[in-house]
């Protein structure tokens, strides 16, 4: 197990989310999004920033960074998220 998570820094990623922001229109696709992550809107916007129209299949893939957990597996649990949140900060 990697723990990425142990790398989460709340202003990094506060400052991804205001980046990311702009992305976020409120279309379709990204209410079901925002849905599947259960309200989770700082996560929506960054997720659909960096994956588009492949937010929703990606959300459901096993992530090798996240040690082969799916995203959505992550949002229950704090520990996970913060995971899930480093892996975001890193992507490209």
């Amino acid at each position: 197990m990697i723990e990425i998570e142990k790398y989460y820094n709340k202003n990094d990623w506060e400052n991804l989310v205001d980046l990311c922001r702009d992305n976020w229109i409120d279309n379709e696709q990204q209410i079901e999004l925002l849905d599947s992550l259960k309200g989770l809107k700082d996560l929506a916007i960054v997720i659909w920033t960096t994956h588009k129209f492949a937010s929703q299949y990606w959300i459901g893939k096993e992530i090798p960074a996240l040690d082969n957990l799916r995203p959505i597996d992550c949002i229950e649990n704090e520990r996970l998220l913060r995971r899930l949140k480093v892996c975001l900060l890193r992507t490209p």
